[in-house]
């Protein structure tokens, strides 16, 4: 592949530069593959060697390994650290003679005396294939004495569980932990499983899994890996602007030079390209096709001679001199990949709405039955009888009473969230929780009128059309300088499909930070524009409005919109010209604070409201907000949507669209807690100052603020540091804010002015100075002020060293625990259960809640909502099923009393077969097949959904019939019909039918002498579901 003098050069210890990163990533691949050498790659920097691993990791999976120098600065307990993943995982390939090796680190990485002596020896692995047999106490064992943590859910590394006949373990060098299924001692199928929703992804034949034995670090002597492995061969690398030198001696002054030219494959058609390959061919090129072989079928095979290599590279390049041609597929097929390391690339989208799970209670929480109402969680409890076994849960209530709630109605019950961390229990027999539902069923009355009363006029058509999309919307698009995700197509979609219609809109529109929500808004502003109509975009802080003032006047004014801003960076003689100018219609735009929604701002044609991050408006201004959406097209923008946004979009008042997809080549935001240290600060600066980036440091005290800048300002005296905060002047305020933009401040002390607002893609790193006090999705909106562009991002959360409150301990571990790209709705969820349910739908309504609990609160308000003939809301009958048997999970197949209640819950509240069969093949891949009582429980549930909102109220299941009962038949329906369809049934099913009783307002028959219990039960239902019997 490459000139053989450049290998002999290598072996001979000459230096070579004038690399880029891909020839680079050959070269070593090659030399490699030809010395049969381990090389260790040592870098200037920590960041430099990251930067090169994060870009070429992926090359080929083993290849290229990364040892970081341990974490220099104190671990904060129970926060993750992933630097020992990567020094894990280098070692153990670093000791096996049969991989090549090329690990990247640094001087100090590489000599720190940190490995213990003789680790070599502690070394140990374990095969897994299948139908080999092996005792499970014979792995765990190894697990054992490798350091991992037995727990109940395996999600972290280094941790593994045992569920029955199930082994899940979670080695820290793998990307996804391994799940075992043994048939008493032999194992039966090994597969790969996502850690954040368990479900497996890919089966496996066989696996070997090594790890080093967990020795006392204190009393072993250690060793630097240099000792450890002298055979290695060292190559410094030193880095000239974009190209790489590799010092092999560095006494040699000559150098050998990579004759290479880059490839772009422009972005013309796909024949086109083909046609410059062939080019090439044409000139005698071997052309080597990098890329992943479900890519190989892209490339005709008839027409060109490629060689494919299973490898992956970035970008691509031409080695003239060996007439070569190396042509990445990603580049190429244009097909750019969101790479990293450790996150799992099978994340679960979380588009589920509701509050009501359960199944993360603990003992001593509060829970709400709908009957019975505020009580104490006792956990779950076997109850034997002399007919069956069940699973019942617990809830204790005043006067030391007790509930017992079968698990086909969990249901009724749901955790408690409201205002209160305290409720007040409730006692059994009590008229106190009956009169709390009165009172709470009638303040929900008067809202949901209200409501009805402010979304009925929506229900009025339009005064006025929108046009259709022309040539010029086609010209806005074309100017988005980014390729337009799934999710924001269709949210663009569905916004021009709500201004399509006669009804006014009111549409939230929920993604990330910088997933491109305000695109769409510009898009909608656009439309209302070009129809002739004013937009107001208002913004909670004077910040954000002069950012998004900036991306429309950018974007919307050499279309002819004419756009302004209205803040307080505006003087109040300028304020005073655009008020006379806007009652004249000579804006089409405008870009406001709360300014706009002063008594003196006047609209002659509004037709569009945008309202970007509502929850952050006073409640006077929130008032205003609502009284203008009355008339007019209403978009809603937010990251993470408070309880009343979500509410309003779990009772179907608001429309909701997802933007959860990532803008491509957008990486998770590396997040790390930390206890306050000046060493830890300077140099995450340095690193982003080093390679050309700007920094946000938030200290939120305008007392302080000074202190700090003068700290980082004496120890980075060649760079621009500088402080910004809300009471400053506003044309400094501006003056500093545009020159952060410019790229002439280096470093910005600031405090959480920035919260909303200040998207910089050169802006990489946040240092946020006591985290604790922040609420969960501020410390979210605040993270999300960095990570806008391809580099990687990092954040860094300080702590002090007395004990946190829970709460913040919480919040903190769950800003942790959702870096993946689109966490915002998972963060919002997250937060309501933190702080609790204040004010919903603009009304305090915190003391309801408190009373009954924000889940029974939504459903009241819901039954309320579903009285009016225009809502399309049924509350769900179900019929009471009984088993002669036992069903539910047995702990020796479920063992932790969390996930039985987690799959207990999914159960009850699944409305469909097709969701009981999901959550069916989701128990079988995490606990293995199925026990009788857990098909018991199983059919229960399917009969349950079959069977609701129809005549059918009792199903007694026996071993080999059902007896139905239809209790109150009504008077209007005919039993006779009922009666022939089900004769006509039984002969079609082959089965025996038997009428029980056929009393005026009671109906039972017994089926029995089926084939298919699962066929015969489906088809009834069908029967059952006619409109003659729901």
């Amino acid at each position: 592949m490459f000139n053989e003098s450049l290998v002999t050069g290598f072996l001979e210890s000459q230096n070579f530069f004038g690399f880029n990163k891909d020839v680079l990533v050959c070269f070593l691949d090659y030399i490699v593959s030809r010395s049969k050498k381990k090389i260790l790659l040592e870098f200037e920097s920590h960041q430099k060697a990251k930067e090169f691993y994060d870009y070429c990791f992926d090359f080929r999976e083993g290849l290229f390994l990364f040892y970081p120098a341990q974490d220099a600065y104190e671990a904060v307990p129970g926060f993750m650290s992933e630097s020992e993943r990567f020094r894990r995982e280098a070692l153990l390939s670093l000791y096996n003679p049969k991989i090549e090796n090329i690990c990247i680190g640094t001087s100090k990485s590489f000599k720190a005396k940190e490995i213990p002596k003789d680790t070599e020896k502690t070394i140990s692995k374990i095969v897994f294939k299948a139908n080999q047999k092996v005792e499970v106490d014979y792995v765990t064992s190894f697990l054992v004495k490798w350091g991992y943590e037995r727990v109940n859910t395996t999600i972290q590394p280094s941790t593994y569980s045992i569920r029955g006949d199930v082994l899940d373990v979670f080695p820290p060098h793998l990307q996804n932990p391994i799940r075992v299924l043994f048939d008493f001692d032999k194992i039966e199928t090994i597969t790969l499983f996502n850690p954040s929703n368990q479900r497996s992804i890919k089966s496996l034949k066989h696996i070997a899994i090594s790890d080093i034995n967990k020795v006392d670090k204190v009393t072993v002597d250690k060793v630097g890996l240099l000792n450890v492995f002298p055979s290695c061969v060292i190559i410094e690398v030193l880095k000239n602007n974009k190209c790489y030198d590799l010092i092999c001696e560095k006494n040699k002054r000559n150098k050998l030079n990579i004759n290479f030219e880059e490839i772009v494959f422009k972005k013309t058609s796909f024949k086109n390209r083909l046609a410059e390959l062939k080019k090439y061919e044409d000139r005698e090129f071997s052309i080597y096709v990098y890329g992943k072989n479900e890519n190989k079928s892209s490339f005709p095979e008839n027409n060109l001679n490629l060689l494919w290599k299973n490898e992956n590279l970035n970008k691509g390049f031409v080695l003239s001199d060996s007439k070569e041609l190396h042509v990445s597929s990603r580049s190429f097929l244009n097909t750019k990949q969101n790479k990293t390391k450790w996150v799992s690339n099978h994340t679960e989208r979380d588009a589920d709405l509701s509050f009501s799970d359960i199944s993360n209670m603990k003992k001593g929480d509060f829970i709400v039955h709908r009957s019975f109402g505020v009580g104490v969680f006792l956990g779950l409890k076997v109850q034997e009888s002399s007919k069956n076994t069940r699973e019942l849960l617990e809830i204790e209530y005043g006067n030391n009473s007790t509930v017992f709630v079968s698990i086909e109605k969990l249901n009724l019950v749901h955790k408690f969230v409201g205002s209160s961390n305290n409720p007040k229990i409730n006692s059994l027999g009590s008229k106190k929780w009956n009169n709390e539902l009165k009172k709470t069923r009638k303040s929900v009355s008067l809202i949901a009128s209200e409501l009805l009363n402010l979304y009925s006029k929506k229900e009025n058509k339009r005064s006025f059309k929108y046009i259709k999309n022309n040539d010029l919307n086609d010209e806005l698009k074309e100017s988005f300088s980014f390729l337009e995700t799934q999710d924001q197509k269709k949210a663009i979609e569905d916004v021009f499909n709500d201004m399509n219609t006669t009804k006014p809109m009111d549409r939230l529109i929920c993604g990330d930070v910088g997933f491109g929500k305000t695109e769409v808004a510009i898009r909608a502003v656009f439309k209302a524009a070009l129809s002739s109509k004013q937009s107001l975009f208002l913004c909670p802080t004077t910040v954000l409005a002069d950012q998004h003032y900036i991306s429309c006047r950018d974007r919307l004014e050499r279309l002819g919109v004419k756009v302004v801003l209205l803040s307080r960076f505006k003087s109040l003689k300028e304020q005073k010209v655009i008020l006379e100018e806007l009652k004249m219609n000579k804006f089409d735009v405008v870009i406001g604070t709360h300014r706009a929604l002063s008594n003196d701002v006047f609209f002659p044609n509004l037709g569009l409201l945008v309202v970007d991050e509502e929850h952050r408006f006073g409640v006077s201004h929130k008032e205003k907000i609502r009284a203008m959406k009355q008339n007019v097209d209403v978009l809603t923008l937010t990251a993470t949507p408070i309880p009343r946004t979500l509410q309003q979009s779990l009772v179907g008042i608001r429309d909701v669209s997802l933007i959860q997809t990532p803008p491509k080549s957008r990486k998770p935001i590396e997040t790390s807690v930390r206890f306050f240290d000046w060493e830890v600060v300077f140099t995450y600066i340095e690193i982003e100052l080093r390679r050309g980036g700007q920094v946000f440091f938030l200290q939120n005290d305008i007392k302080s603020l000074y202190l700090y800048q003068q700290k980082i300002q004496r120890k980075f005296s060649n760079f621009s540091v500088q402080s910004l905060h809300g009471k400053m002047p506003p044309s400094e305020m501006e003056e500093k804010i545009l020159s952060f933009f410019d790229g002439t401040i280096d470093v910005l002390v600031c405090t959480t002015i920035i919260e909303s607002g200040l998207d910089i893609p050169n802006a990489n790193c946040i240092i946020i100075n006591d985290a604790q006090n922040f609420g969960l999705s501020q410390l979210y909106q605040i993270r999300g002020r960095v990570g806008r562009g391809e580099r990687q991002a990092r954040c860094l959360l300080f702590i002090p060293k007395s004990k946190l409150k829970r709460e913040a301990r919480e919040r903190l571990k769950t800003l942790e625990e959702f870096t993946t790209l689109g966490s915002g709705y998972n963060i919002s969820m997250k937060d309501l259960e933190i702080r609790g349910a204040g004010s919903l739908f603009g009304y305090k309504q915190s003391g309801h809640i408190s009373s009954v609990g924000f889940e029974l609160y939504c459903e009241m308000l819901k039954e309320e909502l579903s009285k009016n003939k225009n809502m399309d809301y049924r509350l769900l009958k179900e019929p009471v099923v009984i088993h002669y048997g036992d069903a539910y999970f047995d702990q020796s197949y479920i063992k932790s009393n969390s996930q039985r209640l987690f799959f207990y819950n999914k159960i009850s509240t699944a409305l469909s077969l097709e969701k009981i069969k999901e959550i069916k093949e989701e128990v079988v891949d995490r606990f293995g097949p199925l026990k009788q009582t857990a098909i018991n429980l199983f059919l229960l549930s399917e009969i349950r959904v079959v069977f609701s909102n129809t005549l059918v109220t009792k199903v007694f299941v026996n071993k080999n019939s059902f007896l139905f009962t239809l209790e109150n038949f009504p008077s209007d329906k005919n039993p006779i019909v009922l009666i022939n369809k089900l004769s006509s049934f039984e002969k079609k099913m082959s089965c025996k039918i038997q009428f029980k009783n056929s009393k005026s307002n009671l109906f039972e028959f017994s089926v029995n002498s089926f084939i298919d219990r699962d066929h015969l039960i489906s088809r009834l239902g069908c029967l059952f579901s006619n409109e003659d019997f729901v």
